[in-house]
């Protein structure tokens, strides 16, 4: 993952100025105080500090960095905190220090490929004309589990009981130092927002003592139990006592509006808030009592309110509106949390980072619907792309208006991520901003070997959404772009009748189906422009619908999603992944002929198989790319003779997709490619159908073969033509009081003659006579040809018994008399219908080429 790349305009310039006229009349201390912070003197100085030279991280996770700021003597003024040139693999959102604050927590992300082993990177400050960096070094060391895969392993081998799997989970999602070292792993997997669905679901089965210890993280962060006030001074006339009264949460009734105060009091602890005067929405801070503080928790109601005053009204139009909850007012309500009271596990001044934002369902629940509020943590909002998790949050809301128990559906966490983008950019809040999650998510998705369906837990109910959940957002963006924005809304209004994962799949097969648009999907994630002959033109790249997309990067992971091949001369090489594709997965092959030697390329496509697979090709021949992707469908082998400058491969890409959408449906993508330094000869590729019926009985006896030129046959005035290879498939009924079927299939084997004792065994002769003209002469005047197959079958009575047996069929009669030749001599067809007492309908069909 590359570093991200932000830009501070319009909404943020507007929200610094609101937060220095905030400064200047209203937040605490004296006035000047407020000047001294607002008007920063000339030429400030300040200097970035690490704790530690070297922090240990690790691949495919994400973490926070504590940056102190020390500031010179009269410098008081905003600092922003970045990565400088980051190596590829490590990303990090640019953050700002206020003018009140003397660190910085800033995110960095680490990527799956990243290189094991020591890795300098250098952490800048700026502010207006100073500068400064601090160096560290990173030690990447392997991947490993995150806390809910840990958790879950823990849960499944009967170490937990489902109470502390839950308990745990919670620890996990709000960073709590309480959760064993052992399930600490790599952090969090995601928001898991199927926690509080699941424990809503479990409280009559769980223990009052867990029920007592899940409380602080279930009631919402302005009660005085919530893990955000345990342990910390009362705020305000909410005491405990009057808490404590409160009905509990999940039954509350609509209360009056609370008075809550929109400027901090100065000097104590107290939750304010800010209501939009355009949405019903509201957002809430918490003062601490200090300048400091008290100044951020007033900018970060100013900035959740500015988004949701450009973006939420489009949300809304999208999806519908969100269900009311029974909290004080109508409002939906958007917490900006400090980090908790018990106290973040922290390793020094490096943390594994929580999450970004969490959005949990609340009452009424009402059938699959509910309610919802937000929590943010203090340090997303501190970050210039902070409108994109704001978004995200809010539509997770949205999506319980419709149903909130699909929290572990992969969809969930796609849609909303993709509304993060989409909203961003359609309420023109900072759309440049959208490059730096782009990278991370899509470069995820590129990154890993498993499908749409997989992200979600379909098949391990009970399991919070993993992380490629996030990374498939790429599906509705494909989705808005073939189709439009309203489209992931439409999904949400028929999912409010579902009840499995199954049925939320179909609803969206049906909206938009997979069968008709995966393999263009798969083909639009190459993410490239292949030249002036362009089959992947800008307008069909998601650069044309998003511009901050990363076009041309984030490849396919080589190795991963992809494997490249250099043909060499020699025997059939096997490509595969060592895994079957999934449903709705894909895979590419990216095969290259580099060596002058070769005169022939084969590839052997056999091993595609699986009912909802689709095989694309793009072709580079002689320095051209072909204008249109090449479908592959139902052929086994494609041969390309390099002498020939229309068939002179120099790249070809397969794209192998899985279009079936249930879990299990597997395929599979083997490729075989054979290098020849001999060059091609005249091949004759077609089919023939045989149909025999007579009373009582019908058979269908089919073959799909390949006539190559036979160079031992001795020199006559005919070109003879022999079996290469071939399939073929028998079909027959003999009715009655109990009728048989007979049913076969099988390969051919090239024979001298047909042995009815060896199945497969095969005589067949194509003969073209005159010999095929040269071009632009007339063509061959006739053929015949003769083909017969020694097979096993299998009969299968009335009653089920079932036996096996053995005759030759014959699939081709051409007697030579002058049938169907095509004016250019490369088609030969022909026809044999007889009725005899039995009715003979015998068709079949060749075609010239090089193989």
């Amino acid at each position: 993952m590359n570093g991200t790349h932000h830009h501070q305009r319009g909404l943020l310039s507007w929200l610094f100025g609101a937060a220095a006229l905030y400064l200047l009349a209203s937040c605490g201390g004296s006035g000047g105080d407020a000047a001294a912070v607002a008007q920063p003197p000339a030429n400030p100085a300040f200097e970035l500090r690490l704790s530690a030279a070297t922090v240990a991280v690790r691949r495919n996770s994400n973490g926070l960095l504590r940056v102190r700021i020390e500031r010179q003597a009269g410098f008081s003024g905003p600092v922003e905190v970045k990565l400088n040139n980051p190596p590829g693999g490590v990303g990090a959102a640019t953050i700002v220090a206020e003018a009140h604050e003397d660190e910085a927590w800033l995110p960095l992300r680490f990527a799956a490929e990243l290189p094991l082993g020591a890795l300098g990177i250098v952490i800048t400050g700026s502010s207006s004309a100073t500068t400064a960096t601090a160096n560290l070094q990173l030690d990447v060391q392997a991947a490993q589990p995150n806390s809910n895969q840990l958790i879950q392993a823990a849960l499944a081998a009967g170490q937990i009981d489902l109470g502390t799997s839950l308990l745990y989970r919670a620890y996990a999602a709000f960073g709590s130092a309480k959760l064993p070292e052992a399930f600490v792993g790599a952090g969090a997997a995601g928001e898991d927002i199927a926690l509080f669905v699941e424990i809503e679901g479990q409280r009559p089965n769980l223990p009052q003592s867990i029920l007592d210890q899940l409380q602080p993280f279930l009631v919402r962060p302005d009660d005085p139990q919530s893990v955000f006030n345990v342990g910390q001074p009362t705020a305000g006339a909410r005491s405990t006592a009057a808490a404590a009264a409160q009905p509990s949460p999940r039954a509350r009734p609509m209360a009056a509006a609370a008075a809550y105060a929109e400027q901090c009091p100065g000097g104590r602890r107290e939750w304010i808030s800010l209501r939009s005067t355009q949405h019903p929405v509201r957002a809430f801070a918490l003062c601490l009592g200090t300048l400091r503080d008290d100044s951020t928790a007033r900018f970060d109601l100013l900035k959740v309110i500015a988004v949701v005053d450009k973006a939420y009204g489009l949300m809304t139009a999208n999806m519908g509106p969100a269900k009311p909850d029974l909290w004080a007012d109508d409002a939906i309500d958007v917490y900006v949390v400090p980090p908790n009271a018990d106290a973040p596990r922290e390793d020094g001044d490096y943390a594994v980072e929580g999450v970004r934002g969490v959005a949990p369902p609340q009452p009424p629940f009402v059938g699959r619907t509910s309610s919802g509020y937000v929590m943010l943590p203090r340090w997303r909002l501190a970050e210039n792309d902070y409108q994109l998790t704001v978004i995200h949050e809010l539509f997770h809301v949205l999506q319980f208006a419709h149903n909130s128990k699909l929290t572990e559906y992969w969809f969930t966490e796609a849609s909303a991520t993709w509304s993060s983008f989409h909203f961003n950019r359609e309420a023109d809040i900072d759309p440049p901003a959208n490059e730096g999650l782009h990278r991370e998510r899509f470069g995820g998705y590129q990154n890993s070997d498993h499908s749409l369906l997989n992200p979600g837990t379909p098949a391990n109910p009970g399991t919070p959404a993993n992380p490629l959940a996030y990374y498939s957002y790429v599906w509705p963006l494909f989705m808005e772009q073939v189709g439009d924005a309203s489209m992931i809304g439409a999904a949400w209004r028929r999912f409010a009748s579902v009840a499995t994962h199954e049925q939320a799949t179909e609803a969206l097969d049906f909206l938009f189906p997979f069968k008709d648009n995966f393999r263009q999907f798969a083909l639009r994630n190459l993410n490239q422009e292949y030249g002036p002959n362009d089959p992947l033109p800008k307008a069909k790249r998601y650069v044309s619908l998003d511009p901050p997309f990363p076009d041309g990067e984030l490849l396919p992971k080589d190795g991963v999603k992809s494997k490249s091949h250099d043909v060499a001369p020699g025997p059939k090489e096997t490509l595969n992944f060592g895994r079957a594709i999934e449903p709705l997965s894909a895979v590419y092959f990216n095969v290259t002929v580099t060596d002058a030697t070769l005169k022939k390329v084969v590839f052997d496509l056999s091993g595609f198989r699986g009912g909802g697979l689709d095989v694309d090709a793009l072709v580079l021949l002689d320095g051209t790319w072909e204008a249109e992707p090449r479908n592959l469908a139902g052929k086994n082998e494609l041969t390309f003779c390099l002498d020939d400058p229309k068939e002179r491969l120099w790249t070809i890409v397969f794209i192998v997709s899985n279009h079936q959408k249930l879990v299990g449906s597997q395929a599979s993508a083997e490729l075989g490619v054979t290098g020849e330094t001999t060059p091609c000869t005249t091949v004759w590729t077609g089919s023939t159908t045989y149909e025999l019926t007579s009373p009582g009985s019908r058979a269908t006896i089919t073959a799909d073969v390949v006539f190559e030129f036979d160079d031992a046959a001795p020199p006559t005035a005919l070109q003879p033509f022999r079996l290469r290879s071939g399939n073929w498939t028998f079909d027959a009924i003999q009715e009655g009081p109990c009728p048989i079927t007979s049913r076969g299939l099988g390969v051919m084997l090239r024979q001298p003659f047909v042995d009815p004792f060896v199945p497969g065994s095969t005589y067949a002769v194509l003969n073209i006579f005159p010999p095929p003209p040269l071009p632009g002469t007339t063509a061959p005047a006739s053929y015949g040809g003769q083909g017969a197959t020694a097979i096993e079958y299998r009969e299968t009575n009335c009653r089920g018994d079932e036996s096996t047996n053995q005759t030759i069929i014959g699939w081709l009669s051409a007697s030579g008399a002058e049938y169907f030749v095509s004016a250019d001599g490369n088609t030969i067809e022909g026809s044999m219908d007889s009725s005899t007492g039995v009715t003979i309908r015998h068709h079949w069909s060749f075609t010239r080429s090089r193989r």
